[in-house]
C-alpha cells in the first residue's frame, strides 16, 4: 500500500466529480419550456389605398348631394365615406397575438419527472462508483504490508461512503407552488436555482470522500 494508489483514487473521484456535474448542467440546459402567451402587440396597419380615396370621394359627393338637394346623391357619398372610415378603422386597431394554450399541471408533471431522472442518474453513477473504490481500496489494505493497527483505521476509512445528499420532495413542492403563479419565467429561474443546489451537493459529497482519502494518504506516511 503507497501513497501513489490513494492519489490515484482521489485523481479518479475529482474526475467523477466533474463528469456529474456537467451532466447536471447539460441536462438542465436541455429541458424544453412551452412558449407563454404574449401580450397583445401592435401590429402595423395594412391599409389599402382605396380606403382614403373612398373617404375623399364619398365627402364630395356628399356635399355635392346636399348642394343639389339630392338625396341619392348625399347617401351614396356618405356610404362611400363610411367605408373609408371603417376600412381605416380597421387596420389601425388590428393586433396579433401569440398564443399557447398551457396546461401548468402536466408540464410541472414532466419537469419534476426530468428532475428526478438527473437526480437518479448522479445518485446511481456516485454510488456505484464510491462502492467499486471502496471494494478495492478493502482489498488492497488487506493484502498490504501495513501494521494491524493501520489496517483497521485505514479499513474504518473505506467502509464509509459519501452520499449525495438532495431532497426530491423539496423540489416537487417548490414545482406545486410556482404552478399557481402561472408563469414559465419562474419555472426557468428555478432550474437554475436547482442547478446550483445539486451542483452544490455533489461537491460536497466530493470534498467528504476527499477528507477520507487524505487521511489514508498520511497514514501511508
Amino acid at each position: 500500500m503507497n501513497k501513489e494508489l490513494i492519489k490515484s483514487y482521489m485523481e479518479a473521484l475529482t474526475s467523477k466529480r466533474n463528469e456529474l456535474q456537467s451532466m447536471v448542467k447539460s441536462r438542465i440546459g436541455q429541458i424544453a419550456y412551452p412558449q407563454q402567451a404574449s401580450e397583445l402587440v401592435p401590429e402595423k396597419p395594412k391599409l389599402s389605398a382605396a380606403y382614403p380615396s373612398c373617404i375623399g370621394v364619398g365627402a364630395l359627393l356628399l356635399i355635392l348631394g346636399l348642394a343639389t338637394k339630392s338625396n341619392v346623391v348625399a347617401v351614396g357619398g356618405g356610404l362611400v365615406a363610411a367605408v373609408g372610415i371603417y376600412g381605416m378603422s380597421k387596420g389601425k386597431g388590428a393586433r396579433k397575438m401569440e398564443s399557447e394554450q398551457i396546461d401548468y399541471a402536466m408540464f410541472t408533471g414532466k419537469l419534476n419527472a426530468q428532475l428526478g431522472e438527473i437526480h437518479a442518474l448522479a445518485v446511481n453513477s456516485w454510488d456505484e462508483f464510491s462502492m467499486a473504490q471502496g471494494t478495492e481500496l478493502k482489498r488492497a489494505i488487506q493484502t498490504s504490508s501495513l501494521t494491524e493497527s493501520e489496517k483497521d483505521k485505514m479499513m474504518d476509512l473505506a467502509i464509509r461512503r459519501s452520499v449525495i445528499q438532495f431532497s426530491m420532495m423539496d423540489v416537487l413542492s417548490a414545482l406545486n407552488q410556482i404552478e399557481k403563479e402561472h408563469n414559465i419565467q419562474s419555472y426557468k429561474d428555478y432550474c437554475a436555482q436547482f442547478e446550483n443546489q445539486y451542483v452544490g451537493a455533489i461537491e460536497q459529497a466530493y470534498q467528504e470522500q476527499l477528507k477520507r482519502y487524505q487521511a489514508m494518504y498520511d497514514i501511508c506516511g
